[in-house]
């Protein structure tokens, strides 16, 4: 037998050109084969290793119960599978009624303590994860205010970081004076009386940590009402009353963005608590700082003043001891003796000259008056404009407003 006939079919069953194709195609399947298994070859993923840094940081431990209180002790750990410390009590203080804090807005703030829960001061210590330029315990961002979670053998606890301690600071903590606009609300009107300037706080050993340098505006205690759907509302309490004060405070500092009084840290929110050996006030930052309406200097001023062309109706209702009242009904003018009453005079032509003639319908009167002026920027003013020989005045009474112009003065 022929391995190829005369047709070209290899030992007559298959064209030697198709044969030739399904060996190619038989040699291509290793190739298809391993280039899979290259191109899904599974990713080698490398770890970067975390980096672990062990931090103490000032706490707080928060809605404690009696019986969770008798089980605190310094040394508790939580621990993690592996059996590693993650976070361990290093310190304890003493505990204090749990306060709720209800902000009204407008810096009114409204602190209830609850009559079972309690909270302690603490010094808690962790294993943290540094990441994104913060520190992590258990995953959660280690923040000023925000809870963490704390679990012994014993318990579960909320724990609230307080401030930030030395550890935790690229640079060491420098003292900063800084004056800030402080709103104290909550007050009656005994503890009113009691604030003034110069008022001090003094430290446990016997250093200054806050002093008022000035005493602005006494107000009626006010909310903001937040009504829903966009609306707000503004309401006030004549029960209570607040005042607005600039403060010298002895803060603290280690980047000059974040500062501390009495080591708590100063927000929006935060109270601000000032205490000295005559009261007690608790308030919050002011939005600015208010000064207080001081009255201007006022002083009776006896005027001469003349007025012209009045007509005889006129005449008839002006009378000595008539008053001008302001908006609030405080006399401020009052109408003294008339000196003349004669008839207005006429200026015409006669014999081609100007000649004064008397009018018969209208009459000029000069009396004397005494004003309430106030003093603004070393001049006596009545309802605003300057007392001077020459400036016009009106005197207005619940019957009559006339015009006249001030022609002597005689203080």
């Amino acid at each position: 037998m022929k391995i190829i006939d005369e047709k070209g079919r290899l030992f007559g069953r298959i064209n030697i050109i198709d044969f030739l194709v399904i060996l190619a195609l038989c040699g291509l399947i290793p190739l298809f084969y391993f280039g899979y298994r290259i191109l899904n070859k599974p990713a080698v993923i490398v770890e970067t290793p975390k980096e672990i840094k062990e931090i103490e940081i000032n706490a707080k431990f928060i809605k404690l119960t009696p019986e969770t209180v008798a089980l605190l002790a310094v040394g508790d750990k939580e621990m993690d599978q592996q059996g590693q410390v993650m976070g361990q009590l290093t310190w304890l203080g003493t505990s204090a009624p749990y306060r709720y804090n209800f902000d009204f807005g407008q810096s009114r703030i409204i602190a209830l303590e609850d009559p079972k829960l309690k909270e302690i001061a603490a010094k808690f210590k962790f294993a943290g994860e540094v990441r994104d330029g913060g520190i992590y315990y258990k995953g959660q961002r280690v923040n000023i205010g925000l809870p963490l979670e704390f679990k012994s053998e014993k318990y579960k606890v909320q724990v609230i970081p307080m401030a930030d301690p030395d550890s935790m600071q690229t640079m060491e903590k420098k003292p900063v004076w800084l004056d800030l606009d402080v709103t104290f609300t909550g007050l009656n009107e005994k503890t009113i009386k009691l604030i003034s300037t110069g008022d001090k706080e003094i430290s446990a050993d016997a250093s200054l940590i806050a002093e008022i340098i000035k005493t602005g505006k006494v107000a009626n205690q006010s909310y903001d009402l937040f009504l829903g759907e966009g609306f707000s509302a503004t309401a006030e309490d004549s029960s209570h009353r607040q005042v607005t004060v600039k403060m010298r405070m002895l803060t603290s500092t280690a980047d000059g963005k974040n500062f501390f009084f009495k080591d708590f840290r100063i927000t929006k929110d935060s109270p601000i608590i000032f205490t000295t050996d005559k009261y007690r006030v608790e308030g919050r930052l002011a939005r600015y700082f208010e000064a207080p309406v001081v009255p201007l200097p006022e002083k009776w001023l006896k005027v001469k003043i003349r007025f012209s062309d009045l007509m005889p109706e006129l005449i008839r209702v002006i009378k000595e001891g008539d008053e001008e009242k302001n908006a609030s009904g405080k006399i401020v003018g009052k109408l003294g003796l008339m000196l003349a009453n004669k008839p207005s005079d006429v200026l015409i032509v006669q014999d081609n000259k100007m000649v004064n003639i008397a009018n018969p319908f209208t009459k000029d009167i000069e009396v004397f008056f005494s004003l309430l002026c106030v003093e603004k920027e070393g001049a006596l003013c009545y309802k605003n404009y300057p007392v001077k020989m020459g400036n016009p005045i009106i005197f207005s009474t619940d019957m009559y407003s006339i015009s006249g112009v001030i022609i002597g003065i005689e203080g």
